[in-house]
């Protein structure tokens, strides 16, 4: 009697890792624009990031200015000119821009607020820091402290 012999050669065949290939390629290709899309996001976050510490670092300038020697009537625009042109080593730069203004006490709400006025005369000062992308001019952070006399 002849015995059959089991084909004991397996494996996949080459159309078969053509295939496999082919598909993979395929689904890396489809995979490339949400790469993109987090990288992106992630500068962005990054951009972000920095301006706000930007912010913070002048609001703390601010503050300290006003206990120091420059008192409540040191803080002008002068004294925190605006910045162009901040380089961090990275591919953007930033503008640090610093207003200054009155302040006006809400007896309703009980809260201070910004009044837009000149702030010469006024009980309270409003300072403003607003940090923005050099060039395209996007607003990345604004903070607001507000000192009474």
């Amino acid at each position: 009697m002849i015995g059959l012999q089991a084909n004991s050669n397996r494996g996949f065949t080459l159309i078969e890792m053509v295939i496999i290939i082919v598909l993979l390629g395929v689904s890396a290709v489809g995979m490339i624009p949400l790469f993109t899309q987090v990288l992106t996001s992630a500068h962005e976050i990054s951009e972000l990031h920095q301006g706000q510490l930007l912010a913070q670092e002048r609001i703390e300038e601010v503050v300290a200015a006003r206990r120091g020697a420059a008192g409540f009537s040191g803080l002008t625009e002068a004294l925190f000119a605006s910045e162009r042109g901040i380089d961090l080593g990275g591919a953007v730069r930033f503008d640090r821009l610093v207003q200054v203004e009155g302040g006006v006490f809400d007896s309703v709400a009980n809260t201070l607020r910004c009044s837009g006025w000149d702030y010469n005369n006024e009980e309270y000062k409003c300072v403003i820091v607003e940090v923005r992308t050099a060039g395209e001019g996007r607003i990345l952070s604004q903070r607001r402290a507000l000192f009474a006399r």
